[in-house]
C-alpha cells in the first residue's frame, strides 16, 4: 500500500509475489500506532479500491481523540491562505512548527502557500526544492522580463555605462537567447557581446546588423529570436499574468520544459510551476515592472521571526513517507492533483489504472502521516479528489464522529432501533480488534446489554429462517417465470410465421374491419373463441393451421390484430402485442404469486455490520 517510489524501479509485485517466490511466511502487522481513527479509517476506505494489494486493514490502538477535515476553499490562493491561518492560530496557542507540515504533490503548489506564509510571518522550508521564485524553470521568463526592460531602458537612454549592469545585461541575453533552444552557438553570442560593448549598441541592434553573415539556419532562429524581444516590449506596460502567458505560448515554453526533463512527470510538474507564476501574478495584478520588483523583495527580505520558530516544513508526499507530525495539511486534495494525471497514451487502459493505483498509494501515505490532526483541502474551481469521492469520505468522518461520541457518552438508547444502528456502526467500522484489544470502553454495554443479547440472537435465527423460505420460493418464481417467458417466446415465433385463422360466426353481425384488436376464450371443450370489443366474432381453426403450435399459446391473456379479412365468414389475425398482467398470468400457471421478502426490520438482523458490530460488544 506504500510502495510510491515506481518512478525508479520499485514494483508492487516484487512483495506480492514474495510470498510465491520464496516460499516465505507472510505475517500481517496490521495495528497502526500512530494515527488515530479519523485518519486511520478513511485511509482504509481509500486504499481498499486499489487491486492490486494484500486485503489488509489498519487497525485502530489510539482512539477517536483526533479529526479529519475536508475543506473547500474558492482557489488555491484561498486554501494557502486558509492553511496559514491555521498554523498561527497553532502557534499562538502553542502547539511546535515541528509538529506541522505541508504535504504537497507538486512543488509547484508551494507559490501561493509561500506568499500566504510570508503574509503571517510564519518561517517555512521547501525540503528538496529551492524557494518556489529560485526555480530553474521560472529564472528564464524573469530573465526574459528583465531583458526587455534594459533594451527599453538602452533604447529611451543609450547604452549603460555602468561595466556591472553591461555584464549583467549581456548575462541576461547569453542565459535566454537558447531557451528554448534555438542552437544559436556560443561563438556567435560571444561575438554579438563582445561587438555590442564596442560600438555601445544592444546586442538585438547587433543581432539585426549581422545576421546576413550567418547560416541560413541560424539567420531564421535569430530572427525569431529578436521578433520575440521586438513583441515582448510592446507588452511591458500590460499586467505580468498577460504577457507572462503570451510569452510562454510565444517561445513554446512548455514544451520546451517537458523535452528537457527526461521523464514526462518531472516535465508536467515544471509546467505546474510555470502555471503557477501565472495564476500568482494573476492574483497580484501586477504591471511586470512592478511584478519584477514585488519578487525581488520577497526574495532578498527574510521573513521575520522574533521568536526564532523552527520553519514549518513543506514537503512532497514522496518526501514524507516514514515520517510523522502532530498535524497535516494537504492542499492539493483536488481532481487533477489526486491523482495527479500525466498526458500520456490515453489507449493504454492496463497502464491507466496502474497509474491511478499509484496515485492513490501515494494519497494514502499523506493521509497517513498525522498523528491526530487531517486537514485536506480542495478547490472550489475543481472537484473533490476522486479519492475520496469514491471512499464516501465526508460520509464516513459523520460516522466516525457519531460513534466517538456515542462511546464517549456511555449510551443508554431507549429505543431497539438506537441500539441496532449504534451496533451496525460500530461493524461498519470494523472496530473489532481496537475494542476487544486496546479499549474496554464497551465492557459497560456488554453487560448492560446480556438480556437484549439474547433477544437479537433469536431473531437473527428467526431472520434466517425466514430469508431461507424467501430464497428458496424465490427461486420456485423465477424457474416458473423463465418457463412462462419460453412459451412466450414461442407464440411470438407462431405468430410471425403462421397467423391465426379465425371463422367468422355467422351470428356476429357487427363489422370485423383490419386493424381491429381481439381476444381469446378458452371454452370448456378446449376450443378458442375469438372475442373484440363489440362481442365474440368467431372460433380459432386450428384445422387450417398445422404449423401451429396449440399448446405453446396462453391464449386466456393475449391480444391480437386482425391482419386480413378473407371472406364474410373468415378472417386473418397477425400478432400484435402480449397484453397480460403477470401477476395474474404467473398465478395462473404455477398457482402463486411472486414471493414477498422478510420485512425490512427483521432483515436488518442479516446485516453483516450488524454481526460484526455483535460480536465487537460481545465477542461471540
Amino acid at each position: 500500500d506504500q510502495c510510491i517510489y515506481e518512478w525508479r524501479g520499485a514494483n508492487p509485485s516484487f512483495i506480492l509475489n514474495f510470498e510465491k517466490n520464496y516460499g516465505a511466511k507472510v505475517f500481517t502487522i496490521s495495528d497502526n500506532f500512530r494515527s488515530c481513527a479519523q485518519q486511520i479509517l478513511p485511509a482504509n476506505a481509500v486504499i481498499a479500491h486499489n487491486k492490486r494489494r494484500y486485503p489488509k486493514f489498519l487497525s485502530l490502538t489510539r482512539g477517536f481523540g483526533g479529526s479529519t477535515q475536508i475543506l473547500a476553499q474558492k482557489d488555491e490562493w484561498e486554501i494557502a491562505k486558509h492553511i496559514a491561518g491555521e498554523i498561527a492560530d497553532r502557534i499562538a496557542a502553542g502547539q511546535s512548527t515541528r509538529e506541522m507540515a505541508v504535504l504537497i504533490r507538486l512543488y509547484s503548489q508551494t507559490a501561493h502557500l509561500e506568499a500566504a506564509f510570508m503574509e503571517k510571518n510564519i518561517p517555512y522550508e521547501i525540503v528538496g526544492a529551492p524557494e518556489f521564485y529560485k526555480r530553474d524553470e521560472l529564472l528564464p521568463l524573469f530573465q526574459y522580463l528583465s531583458f526587455a526592460f534594459a533594451e527599453a531602458e538602452i533604447a529611451e537612454s543609450g547604452f549603460p555605462e555602468d561595466p556591472k549592469q553591461i555584464k549583467k545585461y549581456h548575462e541576461m541575453f547569453a542565459n535566454i537567447v537558447n531557451k528554448p533552444r534555438r542552437y544559436i552557438s556560443r561563438d556567435i553570442v560571444d561575438g554579438a557581446q563582445r561587438m555590442s560593448r564596442q560600438t555601445r549598441r544592444s546586442v538585438i541592434d547587433v543581432l539585426k546588423h549581422q545576421k546576413e553573415v550567418l547560416p541560413k539556419r541560424v539567420q531564421q532562429q535569430v530572427d525569431d529570436f529578436c521578433e520575440t524581444i521586438r513583441l515582448l516590449l510592446l507588452r511591458l506596460k500590460r499586467p505580468a499574468h498577460k504577457t507572462l502567458g503570451w510569452l510562454v505560448e510565444q517561445i513554446e515554453y512548455e514544451s520546451h520544459l517537458i523535452r528537457i526533463s527526461g521523464q514526462m512527470e518531472i516535465g508536467q510538474s515544471r509546467v505546474q510551476t510555470v502555471k503557477a507564476l501565472i495564476e500568482f501574478a494573476k492574483m497580484k495584478n501586477l504591471r511586470c515592472g512592478e511584478f519584477l520588483a514585488h519578487l525581488r523583495e520577497i526574495t532578498i527580505q527574510p521573513i521575520p521571526n522574533p521568536g526564532n520558530l523552527p520553519p514549518v516544513k513543506m514537503l512532497t508526499i514522496y518526501k514524507s513517507k516514514g515520517l510523522e507530525w502532530q498535524t497535516v495539511f494537504v492542499p492539493g486534495s483536488s481532481e487533477g492533483t489526486a491523482p495527479f494525471v500525466v498526458s500520456e497514451d490515453k489507449s493504454d487502459e492496463v497502464a491507466k489504472i496502474a497509474h491511478v493505483e499509484a496515485e492513490r498509494r501515494l494519497f494514502y501515505v499523506a493521509m497517513t502521516r498525522a498523528k491526530a490532526n487531517l486537514f485536506l483541502y480542495y478547490s472550489a474551481e475543481k472537484n473533490i479528489s476522486p479519492f475520496l469521492d469514491e471512499a464516501k469520505t465526508p460520509s464516513l468522518l459523520t460516522q466516525i464522529d457519531k460513534l466517538a461520541k456515542e462511546v464517549a457518552a456511555a449510551p443508554d438508547f431507549r429505543r431497539e432501533s438506537e441500539q441496532i444502528e449504534f451496533i451496525e456502526r460500530l461493524g461498519q467500522l470494523r472496530l473489532d480488534r481496537f475494542f476487544t484489544r486496546w479499549s474496554n470502553a464497551l465492557h459497560p454495554l456488554r453487560n448492560h446489554w446480556h438480556s437484549d443479547f439474547q433477544r437479537w440472537q433469536t431473531h437473527i435465527r428467526d431472520a434466517e429462517a425466514a430469508e431461507a423460505a424467501y430464497r428458496e420460493a424465490l427461486t420456485q418464481y423465477q424457474s416458473d417465470h423463465e418457463k412462462v417467458e419460453r412459451q412466450v417466446r414461442k407464440f411470438e415465433k407462431n405468430i410471425r410465421e403462421s397467423g391465426i385463422l379465425i371463422h367468422k360466426f355467422k351470428s356476429a353481425y357487427y363489422p370485423v374491419k383490419i386493424g381491429q384488436t381481439i381476444q381469446f376464450e378458452v371454452m370448456d371443450d378446449g376450443g378458442v373463441i375469438a372475442v373484440s370489443g363489440s362481442g365474440m366474432v368467431g372460433m380459432v381453426d386450428f384445422d387450417e393451421m398445422p404449423r401451429f403450435d396449440r399448446a405453446a399459446v396462453i391464449w386466456e391473456r393475449s391480444a391480437v390484430i386482425i391482419g386480413r379479412i378473407l371472406s364474410d365468414t373468415q378472417v386473418e389475425a397477425r400478432f400484435s402485442t402480449l397484453a397480460f398482467d403477470n401477476t395474474h398470468l404467473q398465478s395462473k400457471v404455477s398457482g402463486w404469486r411472486k414471493p414477498s421478502p422478510p420485512k425490512d426490520a427483521l432483515r436488518r438482523f442479516l446485516n453483516p455490520n450488524f454481526r460484526r458490530g455483535l460480536i465487537t460488544i460481545f465477542g461471540k
